[in-house]
């Protein structure tokens, strides 16, 4: 069975969070699809397995960051699929984590490599939980409070190959 669901952050949200999407797929058979993009960043938690990247023939981080993509990816299946998407609005991660947008241009960031234990938290938190109701306030939480509690730490960050400076 196959279930794709389209969510709408809440009010306050609204202005960094285009939605959240939900997939869950429950085939055995490998499922290929061409993805395009839309312009904006991405956070995806794959609650089920990672989807192979065939271009670069490596399966996606358990969870991470997606820039702005600069063509489309070929992914396929490698089991059954339970993924939670949150789409930013093209302005909000300077505002949401504290890095510049273009720094995450055309990369996948493993949220591990993010070095952000508030982060690390939330993906541990919605990796357990089987709810995805309850998976979509937490991320809403943690967002609410990134915006409403003053950046404590602005630091250097190893991202990958890439220094992010803030």
């Amino acid at each position: 069975m196959q279930s794709f669901q389209l969510i709408k952050p809440c009010f306050a949200l609204a202005p960094y969070i285009r939605h959240y999407w939900i997939l869950q797929d429950d085939s055995i058979a490998p499922v290929s699809e061409r993805t395009l993009p839309i312009g904006c960043m991405q956070l995806v938690f794959h609650k089920g397995k990672q989807l192979l990247l065939l271009g670069e023939s490596e399966l996606q981080p358990q969870s991470f960051i997606s820039g702005q993509s600069v063509g489309f990816s070929d992914v396929m299946s490698t089991g059954r699929i339970e993924m939670i998407t949150v789409v930013f609005q093209p302005y909000a991660v300077k505002a949401l984590f504290h890095i510049p947008s273009h720094l995450f241009r055309g990369q996948t960031v493993d949220t591990d490599a993010m070095e952000d234990v508030e982060l690390s938290d939330l993906v541990k938190q919605v990796t357990d939980t089987s709810d995805n109701a309850v998976c979509i306030r937490l991320i809403e939480q943690f967002f609410l409070r990134r915006l409403y509690t003053p950046a404590a730490n602005q630091h250097f960050s190893f991202v990958g190959n890439s220094l992010f400076e803030q």
